[in-house]
C-alpha cells in the first residue's frame, strides 16, 4: 500500500471513478461484485475485523477502495439484489504482481538473494486466489439482496516474520533472512484478521486451501517462471 502515497491521482481513477464507471455503464447486468479489500479496516482496537466496524482506512489506495465501496453500496440500496460488495483479505498466488509481499519474498529466496524485513510482529491473513475466485462466483450467483459487505476471510493470521521463516523453508533459502533490518511504517497496522461467518452463512463459503498448501503451488509456480528464458518481473 506504500507504493498508492506516490500514486494518488491513479487510485482515484482506477478505484474511485474507475468502479463509479463500472456500475454506470452496466445497468442492465444481474449483479456486480464488488471486490474491496481489508484494507479498509485500517486501525482497529480489536480483532477478528467485523463487517460492523467502522472503516479507518490509512493509505491512498485503501481510500480510495473505501470510496468505491461506497458508490456500489449506494447502488446496492437503489437495486439490492444486483449489487454484492465482499472485503477480501490478502488473496496471493501464482502470477501476482512481484510489488506484493508473498512473490516479492520467494522470488528474493529462490534468487538466493537477503531477504530484509522489519520486525515481522504485525499479522496479516492470507487467503489463496482460487478460494477467492470461488467466493466471487458464489456471490455473482447468490438469490436475493446480500446487503452491505462480506468478508472474504478464513480468520487465520500469521506473525509476517513466521511468514518469512515458511517461505524461506519452502524455497530452500541460502540468502541471509535479515528480520529486524527495517523500520516499521510509521501507519503500520499491527494485527489484521477477519470473523468469516457471514460469508459462511450467506454463501456457503470457507478457504479449503490451507497457508502451507497454498504457499508450495505459489513457490512450484515461481520457480517454473524463473526457469523460463526471457521473464522478467511483472
Amino acid at each position: 500500500m506504500g507504493q498508492s502515497f506516490v500514486q494518488v491521482e491513479e487510485c482515484f481513477d482506477v478505484n474511485a471513478k474507475g468502479t463509479a464507471n463500472l456500475l454506470d455503464v452496466c445497468p442492465g447486468a444481474r449483479r456486480f461484485v464488488y471486490l474491496s479489500t481489508s484494507e479498509v479496516y485500517g486501525f482497529q482496537e480489536h480483532v477478528p475485523f467485523v463487517e460492523t466496524m467502522e472503516p479507518q482506512p490509512m493509505s491512498p489506495y485503501s481510500i480510495t477502495k473505501y470510496a468505491g465501496e461506497l458508490y456500489a453500496r449506494m447502488r446496492q440500496r437503489l437495486a439490492p439484489e444486483r449489487v454484492v460488495v465482499l472485503r477480501a483479505f490478502n488473496t496471493f498466488g501464482p502470477g501476482q504482481s512481484t510489488k506484493a509481499v508473498i512473490p516479492e519474498l520467494i522470488l528474493a529466496c529462490l534468487r538466493g538473494a537477503p531477504v530484509r524485513t522489519t520486525k515481522g510482529e504485525q499479522t496479516r491473513e492470507f487467503n489463496f486466489v482460487d478460494d477467492v475466485v470461488d467466493a466471487i462466483v458464489r456471490a455473482g450467483r447468490h438469490e436475493g439482496p446480500l446487503l452491505g459487505p462480506v468478508n472474504v476471510a478464513g480468520g487465520r493470521e500469521i506473525a509476517i516474520r513466521d511468514l518469512v521463516q515458511r517461505v524461506a523453508t519452502l524455497t530452500g533459502a541460502t540468502g541471509r533472512l535479515e528480520i529486524g533490518a527495517l523500520p516499521y511504517r510509521p501507519n503500520e497496522i499491527w494485527r489484521m484478521y477477519a470473523d468469516g461467518s457471514r460469508a459462511r452463512r450467506e454463501l456457503g463459503w470457507a478457504p479449503t486451501v490451507g497457508l502451507d498448501e497454498a504457499l508450495q503451488r505459489t513457490v512450484e509456480w515461481y520457480r517454473t517462471y524463473l526457469a523460463e528464458p526471457g521473464e522478467t518481473d511483472g
